[in-house]
Parts: C-alpha cells; structure tokens; sequence
C-alpha cells in the first residue's frame, strides 16, 4: 500500500524528462535581432561577398543553438532543417554559397543575393 503513490511520482518524472529531451532549442532574441541585422546589412555588398556573409550570419545563428557543438555549417543546418519552411531552398543557397567560396570563376547574380537574404531571414523567424 506504501509504494502506490510512488507510481504517479515515477510518472511524472518520467514524463518531465522525456518533455525536456524532445524540446528543440530556441533562438534568442538578441541573437535573432544581431543576425537579422547583420543579413540586412549585406545589401550593399556585391552578390559574392552579400551571399558568403548572409549564410555566415545565418550559420551564426546555428551555432548559438548549439554552443557545445564544434561543427561546420552542413552539419548545423541537418539539425534544424525540419524546423524550417524553406528547407530546400537554404540548402540550395548553402550549395551556391560553397560554390562561391571555393570555385574561382563562380558569379553569383544580385537575384541570388537578395533571394539568400529573405531566405535566411524567413529561416531565422521559424528558429525562434
């Protein structure tokens, strides 16, 4: 008879450790607001460098989620790419971004440019 009530205790333990482990983790809002601010603010660069700095403000962003982990960009955007409406286009501007970075003679379009940087924002909004 003394052990039933420890069932309801064991319950909600249970329960409150399994709700910790599935919560994803959230952006802050001054994290949000410095990484929204620092995409705004490569509109005057050229599309190149406008691209490269959005998606490293975005990738910002990623790391603060997870401070722990020491990883490149692929692998932060694997984490929190459900979480996103525009999964497929942050992946196709990821791929254009490594293509900017690596490859000489890649232009990137001022369309491209301007798309990345509602992309990204759109994709921060849905991380908070």
């Amino acid at each position: 008879m003394d052990v039933l009530w420890f069932i309801p205790v064991i319950i909600a333990v249970l329960g409150l450790i399994f709700w910790k482990l599935t919560q994803k983790p959230k952006l802050s809002k001054d994290q949000f607001h410095r990484s929204l601010a620092h995409i705004r603010k490569t509109q005057t660069l050229a599309p190149n460098h406008a691209l490269m700095d959005a998606h490293k403000a975005f990738i910002a962003a990623l790391q603060s989620l997870y401070p722990k982990s020491r990883t490149n960009g692929a692998t932060l955007i694997k984490r929190v790419v459900k979480r996103l409406p525009n999964e497929k286009v942050i992946w196709k501007l990821h791929r254009t971004r490594n293509l900017a970075a690596h490859e000489p003679n890649f232009e990137v379009y001022s369309k491209t440019a301007s798309q990345a940087r509602r992309e990204f924002e759109r994709a921060l909004k849905a991380l908070r």
